[in-house]
């Protein structure tokens, strides 16, 4: 009499078949935990930390290219590329602050949306300096609306000037506005912020009504040196940065 065929895994042993489970079992949950996540719903604080590109300008000369890239909350930065070498340069300028709204003024077409107070990027005519307004950080405003500061007692604006042959930054704290010319050489002149006046005895006499006023729009030599703006007193600033020396 015929004895009946075995099948190949009927001739398995038993260890071997456990081995044989084992690895289909070790195989299928590596093929499920391969498998990506479900995507989770975007949150507040993902749209804040997406970053955008502002104020992107080139050199005269074609070599530099600059701008900022800000977070829509947080400190962003001015980001300097070589276009000749392909390398950047970060320079930290604080965080975007909230748009202006000047709703007040007649001409203001009232649907508009804000104005976005962005980053101002200049290169000076021979290609050898940027100029980059600079906002406070994000730590210096949440700490003034602890401290629940008035505005002009809050930190302010300034600028940096950045050597783009060495990469070597200067700031210059407190500064309102500042202008380049296009044309005529490196001279930079800027309008420094009001000190707060500190607050006066209730018996102080009151100053002469007819007594000409201080404007903070002073008159700018673009020629002087003396008015170097490293002087805190000033409100006012010119220096000339192709010359030996930037503003402290």
């Amino acid at each position: 009499m015929r004895q009946p065929k075995v099948s190949a895994m009927m001739r398995l042993s038993l260890p071997a078949c456990r081995g044989f489970f084992t690895a289909v079992f070790v195989f299928v949950v590596g093929q499920l935990a391969a498998q990506p996540a479900a995507p989770r719903p975007l949150a507040h604080e993902d749209f804040d930390a997406w970053r955008g590109i502002f104020t992107p300008t080139l050199s005269r000369d074609g070599r530099w290219l600059a701008y900022s890239y800000m977070p829509q909350d947080g400190d962003g930065e001015v980001i300097v590329r070589d276009l000749s070498t392909a390398t950047d340069r970060r320079v930290p300028v604080g965080s975007l602050l909230p748009p202006s709204l000047s709703a007040n003024e007649e001409s203001t077409n009232p649907e508009a949306p804000p104005t976005i107070k962005n980053i101002r990027v200049v290169f000076t005519s021979d290609n050898r300096w940027l100029v980059a307004s600079t906002h406070p950080t994000k730590a210096e405003i949440t700490q003034a609306r602890k401290d629940k500061k008035k505005p002009e007692e809050g930190p302010k604006n300034g600028l940096v000037i950045v050597n783009l042959a060495t990469g070597e930054t200067t700031r210059v704290p407190m500064v309102k506005s500042f202008q380049i010319p296009s044309r005529g050489g490196a001279w930079l002149a800027y309008l420094k912020e009001p000190k707060p006046e500190p607050a006066k005895a209730t018996d102080e006499k009151k100053p002469d009504a007819s007594a000409e006023p201080k404007s903070d729009h002073d008159a700018i030599d673009f020629a002087d040196a003396s008015l170097l703006a490293a002087d805190q007193t000033t409100k006012r600033g010119t220096t000339r940065t192709g010359g030996s020396g930037a503003p402290a």
